[in-house]
């Protein structure tokens, strides 16, 4: 099952993020197996990172949010908010790749 994780940042804390973003990066190299997508939201001009999205495919809801919560970012204190949301793929990769019905099987 794909799973989106949502991250917003606490404000005034990019140094945390700084500190921590080696540690960060291995961790998901470590897990890459598991990892569609993952990347910074940042501002329009790709000064500033305010957050972050990852896209995982794993068995359950569960192992989402054990995932999520592994993050070093979460016991650093960086998110302000952390959303993990059931993610059906429909279209991907440019094309369309599945029943956009969204009661239809994955």
């Amino acid at each position: 099952m794909y799973f989106l994780i949502i991250a917003n940042d606490k404000p005034g804390l990019e140094h945390k993020r700084d500190e921590l973003r080696a540690r960060r990066i291995a961790w998901l190299k470590d897990n890459e197996h598991i990892i569609l997508a993952a990347g910074g939201k940042v501002d329009d001009r790709n000064q500033h990172v305010q957050g972050g999205l990852l896209i995982v495919n794993v068995a359950d809801r569960a192992e989402a949010e054990l995932f999520a919560n592994a993050d070093p970012f979460v016991p650093a204190g960086l998110y302000e908010t952390m959303e993990v949301t059931r993610w059906r793929r429909v279209f991907f990769d440019y094309r369309q790749i599945t029943d956009p019905n969204p009661f239809a099987p994955d």
